[in-house]
């Protein structure tokens, strides 16, 4: 793998830090790797109250939302008011 970037101080710095440094070496390395490599990872419990609580939420917003458009339905409905109509009487005053 070729690397394109050019070195930073940071880079240089921990170069010439651990130019000397040999890690020293243990045999039984590689069987404490292959032992934590074997075993089963935890497995953490489902947490069904969040969950629930996300469920319960959304009926909650849903439920509402539905009676919120029935109701604006209800109150969009015309109701047509006649205007009354005013007869005037046929017979003329004698004054």
């Amino acid at each position: 793998m070729i690397d394109n970037t050019p070195n930073t101080k940071l880079d240089v710095a921990v170069k010439n830090a651990l130019k000397d440094f040999e890690a020293p070496y243990d045999s039984n390395d590689w069987s404490r790797m292959e032992s934590m490599l074997n075993v089963a990872p935890k497995q953490t419990q489902f947490n069904w109250k969040y969950s629930l609580n996300i469920i319960i939420g959304i009926a909650i917003l849903g439920g509402s939302y539905i009676i919120y458009k029935q109701l604006s339905k209800s109150f969009k409905k015309k109701v047509e008011v006649k205007k009354p109509i005013i007869v005037k009487p046929a017979v003329k005053h004698l004054p």
